[in-house]
């Protein structure tokens, strides 16, 4: 299985799963977003918040507001602090030829009775892609 790099990573305040998963085992729920409509004190107790809000009991993260700001001002606070760097992941996986119809047309292909491909001639082609999809 190729999957993540071995840590693990947990928000029980706000992650239902996570939430669940703590409370099942007795584990400290840390609130870090609040409501926008709630003060700092507010705690998530009976279910996790997964909505946006005002971050807390975040060290200098405090009061950046999620996820609008939070995302972008920390990923700067730690490229100051060299800490850490942006990155983006296009997570692109393998996907089938039938799949690129925006690309192109498939090639068309032909079997034999033993069931070998082989491509059919241009001139022999009767169909042509919609404008739409002509480069």
């Amino acid at each position: 299985m190729d999957y993540g790099f071995g840590a693990v990573f947990g928000c029980p305040a706000h992650d239902q799963r996570d939430f669940d998963f703590a409370k099942k085992y007795n584990l400290e729920i840390k609130t870090v977003v609040r409501p926008n409509d709630q003060n700092d004190t507010f705690k998530v107790v009976h279910e996790a918040y997964p909505g946006p809000g005002v971050l807390i009991n975040s060290d200098f993260l405090n009061g950046l507001t999620a996820p609008e700001k939070s995302v972008l001002e920390t990923i700067k606070i730690l490229e100051n602090k060299n800490l850490g760097k942006r990155k983006t992941n296009f997570r692109l996986k393998d996907w089938g030829i039938s799949r690129q119809r925006y690309w192109g047309l498939p090639n068309p292909n032909a079997y034999d009775e033993n069931d070998n491909p082989y491509p059919i001639p241009k001139s022999k082609v009767t169909c042509k892609a919609s404008r739409k999809y002509r480069h």
